[in-house]
């Protein structure tokens, strides 16, 4: 539920949050979530949200609320959310929707410049209405997103009538107002930590499910003070081991289907078991020499440091 301040978004929405019945019969619990309260939640460093240089803090916001909105859809609620989401978010917040498999329906109220100032000053107690209007400027033309719009000038009843007719039509399968796109892909560098761990001429390796034997070890945690602690934790899940994590011998880059990952390799210590174990995130572990790697199917970049 989108517009500038004063278009009576919030309003609209804990009505329809309350009674989410309105908008799919079979609906009995609703949410109704506030972007504002989002941009409360900033107790320093703070940006009002119309400026340009509010670029980043606005992005990190959305992010946010949208895994909220995620979240509490999850758990079989329909969640109403109100916020200031223009078409310049549009793309990011449906594909980071799409990455949890949900389509978004998308709201926009407008009512006239004035009354919408009106609403904001009274609501507000200020004069001051600059942020306002320079937003309601924003969502004065949406292009093709035009079709979303609904005026909000009249009669709360009848904008409820109105909007959840469409709404309802949404849930049935006609999606006037649902915005699809492919899922979002986090386009940040993952990191993936490795160890080396070798008793004479023979280092334990472990089999993924893309039949590729790999070393062990995985991607930083954001729990993780260090890669290293990140590699001890890796090692103790996927092989049972206590290990000491050594000196950083080797990065490389991966391309793993397309998806681009650093790659730190560590040499480490451990003592050598009678038997292994491995979890379920492989399907085979293997304690090979590199005679029996180079001839078997593992990234070549693996084989650089092991002896």
């Amino acid at each position: 539920m989108s517009g500038s301040p004063g278009s009576g978004k919030t309003t609209l929405a804990a009505a329809l949050a309350a009674e989410p019945a309105l908008i799919d019969p079979d609906a009995t619990r609703g949410v109704h979530l506030e972007s504002d309260m989002f941009y409360r939640f900033i107790s320093a460093g703070f940006v009002a949200p119309h400026l340009p240089e509010s670029r980043a803090q606005n992005t990190a916001v959305m992010d946010i609320v949208v895994d909220t909105v995620a979240s509490y859809a999850d758990a079989g609620y329909l969640v109403v959310w109100d916020g200031v989401v223009g078409p310049w978010f549009l793309d990011r917040v449906t594909m980071r929707l799409a990455a949890r498999g949900y389509s978004p329906s998308y709201v926009v109220l407008r009512a006239a410049r004035d009354e919408s100032l009106r609403r904001v000053r009274r609501r507000d107690g200020t004069e001051d209405a600059s942020g306002a209007a320079a937003m309601w400027d924003q969502f004065s033309d949406l292009g093709e997103y035009e079709s979303h719009v609904f005026a909000s000038d009249g009669a709360t009843d009848e904008l409820i009538t109105a909007v959840c007719g469409r709404l309802r039509n949404d849930t049935a399968g006609s999606g006037s107002l649902t915005i699809s796109a492919d899922p979002w892909v986090d386009d940040r560098w993952p990191v993936s930590v490795k160890g080396i761990i070798s008793w004479g001429d023979r280092t334990v390796v472990l089999k993924n499910n893309r039949d590729e034997w790999e070393l062990p070890g995985g991607r930083l945690d954001f729990t993780d003070a260090t890669p290293e602690d990140a590699l001890a934790r890796e090692i103790s899940e996927e092989l049972d081991l206590v290990a000491e994590v050594g000196p950083l011998v080797d990065s490389w880059i991966y391309d793993v289907a397309g998806k681009r990952v650093l790659v730190l390799t560590y040499r480490c210590e451990a003592v050598e078991p009678a038997s292994f174990a491995h979890s379920d995130e492989h399907v085979d572990v293997a304690v090979l020499t590199r005679t029996e790697l180079q001839s078997s199917s593992i990234p070549k970049q693996y084989l650089r440091f092991i002896p």
